[in-house]
C-alpha cells in the first residue's frame, strides 16, 4: 500500500456544510443573481460558516473539527428543531465525506425574516418582508430552504456581514 498525507482545505468543509444546510427547513438564504444588485441596495443573506480547528494538533485531535454557523431563520420556524437539524446534518455529512469527527456545531441565529402579504394582493401571494423594516418584494433571486418554497426573496436586507458574505471572517 502506498503511503502519503491527505489534507482537506477549509473551503471544502465549508462547502459540505453549506450544501447540508440547503435541505433544512426554516433557514433563510438569498443570493441575488444580478451582479449589479449591491449598487441598487440589494444585499445577500446567506449562512456564514467558520471552521474551528482544535487548539492543539496532535495524533488524538488530528481528525477533529468544529464549526460556527451564523444563519437567518424564517419567522414561525421552530428554532430548536432547526438548530437540531443543522447539528445533525453537519455532523453526518462532514463525517461521511471526510472521516473527520465533528466535536461541536455552534449555531448563532443572527436574523429573523418575516414574509408579509402585500397590500392589495391578499389572495394572490406574498411579498417578502424584513421583520424590522417590512421591505417589499425584490427581483428573482437564488433562495434556498423554505424561502424557495414560499417563492419570495428579501429586499432591503441589513448588513450581510452579520449573516452572509463570503463566509470569511
Amino acid at each position: 500500500m502506498v503511503m502519503g498525507s491527505t489534507s482537506i482545505h477549509e473551503d471544502v468543509f465549508k462547502e459540505i456544510v453549506r450544501l447540508a444546510l440547503e435541505d433544512i427547513e426554516g433557514i433563510y438564504s438569498y443570493e441575488s443573481k444580478n451582479p449589479l444588485a449591491p449598487f441598487f441596495g440589494e444585499k445577500n443573506i446567506k449562512p456564514v460558516i467558520t471552521v474551528k480547528w482544535p487548539d492543539r494538533q496532535d495524533e488524538e485531535t488530528r481528525d477533529q473539527i468544529a464549526f460556527e454557523i451564523r444563519i437567518a431563520v424564517l419567522y414561525g420556524a421552530e428554532i430548536p428543531k432547526v438548530v437540531s437539524g443543522i447539528r445533525r446534518e453537519t455532523t453526518e455529512q462532514v463525517t461521511k465525506f471526510t472521516g473527520y469527527e465533528v466535536t461541536a456545531v455552534d449555531v448563532y441565529i443572527t436574523r429573523l425574516i418575516r414574509f408579509e402579504k402585500e397590500k392589495g394582493e391578499e389572495g394572490e401571494g406574498s411579498g417578502a418582508g424584513d421583520l424590522e423594516r417590512g421591505a417589499g418584494a425584490a427581483g428573482a433571486g437564488g433562495e434556498t430552504g423554505a424561502a424557495a418554497a414560499a417563492g419570495a426573496s428579501a429586499a432591503g436586507a441589513e448588513d450581510p456581514a452579520s449573516v452572509g458574505g463570503d463566509g470569511a471572517q
